[in-house]
C-alpha cells in the first residue's frame, strides 16, 4: 500500500484536493496556524479544516510531521493505520469462527477488497483511521469491555463526525442481540446493569457528537479568527434529506449492490447486521446521497469495517450449518456469478461508475443477476426434488467447503475489479483507481524546480502539482477544471495582486485564471526552470514575476 501510494505521488496523480490538503494542514499546524489550509480558505473564506471536519487528531501529529515534513510519512501513516486494523479484525475473527481457515481467508478478503484499496490510494484520507477505532470498539463491547472501549470512541469522535453515527449503530445492534427489543423496556430486564452501561455509552456518543458540532460552529472560528463560521450545519436542519431525487436513489442502490457483491452477500445471512449499517446507510442514502455515489474516494473506508463485521457474522451462519438447504446452492451459483463478473473486465468499469447514464445499465445488470442466483438455486432444488435427490444432505456436508471456495473467489474478484488491476486503470470518475506501479521520470525533476520557491513565497500550482509546495502557508492550488471565481470566492489574487511565483504544466496550464494568463502573455512573468516531456503532465514550468535571470532546462528522456 505504501509503494503505490508513493507511486501515485511520483505520477502526479495525487492533487490538492486532498493530498495537499492534508500535507498543508499538517505543516501550518505546526507553524503557529490551526490546521490551515489554502483549499478550503479560497472556498469558503474558513482559517481552519476543523471548521470542515473534527479532525483533532490532527494537532498532535502535525508535530510528528513537523519532523519529517515529506509525503512519504503521510503514507506510511495511512498504510500503518491500515495495518494496525488487522489486528482487532483478526481478534473479532478469531472470537466469531471456530474454523481458523475461515479466520485467515477473511483477513485477506478484508485486506484486498476494493472498497479498502480504492480509498487507500486515493491520497491521504483521515477516514482511513476509522477501521482500526471500529473494529477495537466493537470488539471490546462483544467482550464487555466497555470502560476500554470508550477509548476508541475517543479516538474515533476526534478524526471524524462520522464516527458517531457508525458507534451509534454498533450500541443499537449490541443492545439489541442482547436484550430483544425489551432494551426499550429496561424495567423489565434481568440485567440492568449491562443496559445502563450500554445506555451511557450511547448517551456520550450522542453528546460527543453535539460538542463536536458546538465546536466547529462556535469555538473554531473563533480560536482561528475568522468570522466566517463554518462549512457544516448545525442543529436539526443538518439531518434534512439534501439532494434526494429519484437518480441518487438509483446511484445508491447499485453502490450498496456493489458492495455486497463484493463481499459475496454473506453479510445478508446474518439480518441483525442491518443494525450495525443502520445510521450510516441512511445518512449515505437520504441525507448527503454524494457519499455513496461513486467507489472512487474516501467514503468506502466507512463502510468497510461495518460491512466486514457483517461478512464475519455470516461466515458464522455458514458453520453453523442453517438454511442450507437453499443457501448451499445459492452460493453455488454465487461462484459462477462472480466468476463470470470478473472475466468481464470491461463490464466491471460500469459497475464502478453507479452514476448516469450508465447507473441505469449498472442497476438493471447486478439487480437481475443477484435476482438469477436465487432463480438458478430455486431451480436446481426443483429438479433435485424431482428426481429425489437428497440434496440437502450433501450440501450440509460440503458446507464450508463451498463457503471456503466463495470466500477465495471473492479475494480474486475484488482484485479484478479493483485498483490493482491494471486494466481498471481510471475505471471511475475519481481518482481512486488512478494508480501506476512505477515512478514518472519527470517527477524528480518537477522536485527539484519545485525546491527553487523560497519559503513563504506566494505561490499558485496546478492541482496535480501542489502537493509538492504544500509546506507553505502561502502556496495556493489551481482547480483541475477552468477557474471560477464563484466557486472560489476567497482567492486571495487578482490582477493588481499577484503570486510571486507559478508552478504549472502544460496539462492543466490553460486552467489558470485570465488575469493571469494574460502577465504570462505579456511577459510579466519570467521562466526560471521548465522541463519538456511529451507523456502526462507534459512541461512543466516555474516562472517568477518580474524575473529576468537565466533559465534552466530539464529535458526528461
Amino acid at each position: 500500500m505504501y509503494y503505490l501510494s508513493l507511486m501515485r505521488y511520483e505520477n502526479f496523480y495525487t492533487s490538492n484536493w486532498d493530498f495537499g490538503i492534508a500535507r498543508q494542514l499538517l505543516w501550518t499546524g505546526s507553524h503557529g496556524y490551526l490546521l490551515f489550509e489554502t483549499g478550503d480558505y479560497s472556498a469558503s473564506g474558513i482559517m481552519s479544516f476543523l471548521q470542515v471536519h473534527s479532525t483533532y487528531i490532527a494537532i498532535p501529529l502535525a508535530y510528528l510531521y513537523s519532523v519529517f515534513p515529506t509525503a512519504s510519512f503521510l503514507f506510511v501513516l495511512q498504510s500503518s493505520i491500515i495495518a494496525i486494523s488487522i489486528i482487532p479484525f483478526y481478534f473479532i475473527a478469531r472470537d466469531v469462527l471456530s474454523d481458523r481457515r475461515f479466520v485467515f481467508l477473511s483477513l485477506f478478503a478484508y485486506l484486498f477488497s476494493f472498497t479498502l484499496l480504492s480509498a487507500v490510494f486515493y491520497d491521504f484520507h483521515w477516514e482511513l483511521f476509522l477501521p482500526v477505532e471500529y473494529l477495537t470498539m466493537f470488539y471490546l463491547i462483544r467482550k464487555q469491555r466497555y470502560a476500554l472501549s470508550l477509548i476508541p470512541l475517543f479516538f474515533g469522535v476526534v478524526t471524524l463526525e462520522v464516527f458517531p453515527f457508525m458507534a451509534a449503530g454498533l450500541i443499537i445492534y449490541f443492545a439489541y442481540q442482547r436484550f430483544g427489543w425489551k432494551f426499550l423496556k429496561p424495567l423489565t430486564l434481568e440485567s440492568k446493569e449491562e443496559w445502563l452501561k450500554l445506555t451511557s455509552i450511547f448517551f456520550i456518543i450522542v453528546l460527543s457528537y453535539v460538542a463536536i458540532r458546538l465546536l466547529q460552529f462556535y469555538v473554531v472560528p473563533a480560536a482561528a479568527g475568522v468570522q466566517h463560521a463554518s462549512t457544516v450545519t448545525i442543529g436539526a436542519t443538518g439531518f434534512i434529506p439534501r439532494g434526494l431525487n429519484p437518480t441518487t436513489l438509483a446511484t445508491s442502490s447499485v453502490y450498496w449492490l456493489v458492495i455486497y457483491l463484493s463481499f459475496g452477500f454473506l453479510p445478508f445471512l446474518y439480518k441483525r447486521h442491518f443494525l450495525l449499517l443502520l445510521p450510516w446507510m441512511f445518512g449515505s442514502v437520504f441525507i448527503v446521497p454524494n457519499l455513496s455515489s461513486t467507489f472512487r474516494n474516501q467514503n468506502t473506508a466507512i463502510t468497510l469495517p461495518i460491512i466486514s463485521v457483517g461478512f464475519l457474522l455470516g461466515i458464522r451462519k455458514v458453520e453453523n450449518n442453517e438454511k442450507w438447504t437453499k443457501l448451499g446452492v445459492l452460493i453455488i451459483a454465487e461462484i459462477l456469478f462472480l466468476s463470470a463478473i470478473a472475466i468481464l473486465l470491461d463490464f466491471s468499469r460500469i459497475l464502478m461508475n453507479p452514476g448516469p447514464p450508465r447507473g441505469v445499465l449498472a442497476i438493471i445488470v447486478v439487480g437481475l443477476s443477484f435476482l438469477s442466483i436465487f432463480t438458478l438455486s430455486k431451480a436446481i432444488l426443483n429438479i433435485a426434488k424431482l428426481r429425489k435427490i437428497n440434496i440437502t444432505k450433501g450440501l450440509n456436508t460440503s458446507a464450508r467447503k463451498i463457503t471456503f471456495l466463495l470466500v477465495a473467489a471473492l479475494i480474486v474478484f475484488n482484485i479484478a475489479i479493483g485498483p490493482l488491476n491494471p486494466q481498471n486503470f481510471a475505471a471511475t470518475a475519481g481518482p481512486g483507481y488512478q494508480i501506476s506501479y512505477t515512478a514518472n521520470p519527470e517527477f524528480q525533476y518537477a522536485l527539484s524546480i519545485s525546491k527553487e520557491i523560497p519559503y513563504n513565497a506566494t505561490v499558485v500550482a496546478s492541482d496535480n502539482l501542489f502537493p509538492m509546495v504544500a509546506n507553505n502557508p502561502n502556496a495556493y492550488s489551481l482547480l483541475w477544471f477552468e477557474f471560477n471565481s464563484s466557486i472560489l470566492p476567497f482567492f486571495p489574487f487578482n490582477s493588481t495582486h499577484l503570486p510571486t511565483f507559478l508552478f504549472i504544466d502544460s496539462y492543466q496550464g490553460l486552467l489558470v485564471p485570465n488575469f493571469i494568463q494574460e502577465k504570462i502573455n505579456d511577459s510579466s512573468y519570467g521562466v526560471v526552470a521548465y522541463t519538456t516531456f511529451n507523456s502526462y503532465p507534459g512541461d512543466i514550468y516555474l516562472l517568477e514575476l518580474n524575473y529576468y535571470g537565466t533559465t534552466t532546462h530539464y529535458d526528461v528522456k
